[in-house]
């Protein structure tokens, strides 16, 4: 349940008084590499879920890439893609949080699309 209260929480970055604009720019990077940490170390499989649909709701409103650029990575969490991507290919790393993490992944695409376009040679 705490995940969930998070994800709303952290729902509505842009609205003036949310909870995301209150923190600091340390507290906001902290936040984000502590997401990553415990979408990793979850050993839940449900509580790990609500950790990546946590990841990638926080991802798609933090990450604005206009159409025609193509990143290499995104500025505005620039840890996030490369963790997944690394979760998602590494064969040591359990099938759930494997698939967390490629579910995340599929979730950011409206965002990041970009991104996986300019790096096909490590998406492919």
């Amino acid at each position: 349940q705490a995940a969930v209260l998070l994800r709303q929480c952290l729902g509505k970055l842009r609205n003036e008084g949310s909870t995301w604009s209150q923190l600091g720019a340390q507290d906001q990077g902290e936040c984000r590499a502590k997401l990553l940490l415990l979408l990793e170390a979850e050993p839940s499989d449900k509580v790990r879920r609500k950790v990546a649909d946590i990841v990638q709701s926080l991802g798609n409103q933090l990450i604005d890439i206009e159409d025609d650029e193509r990143p290499n990575n995104a500025q505005a969490w620039p840890e996030l893609m490369p963790k997944l991507m690394t979760i998602v290919v590494d064969g040591s790393q359990t099938v759930g949080l494997r698939a967390d993490a490629l579910w995340a992944v599929k979730e950011l695409l409206s965002s990041a699309w970009q991104i996986m376009v300019a790096n096909t040679q490590q998406t492919l």
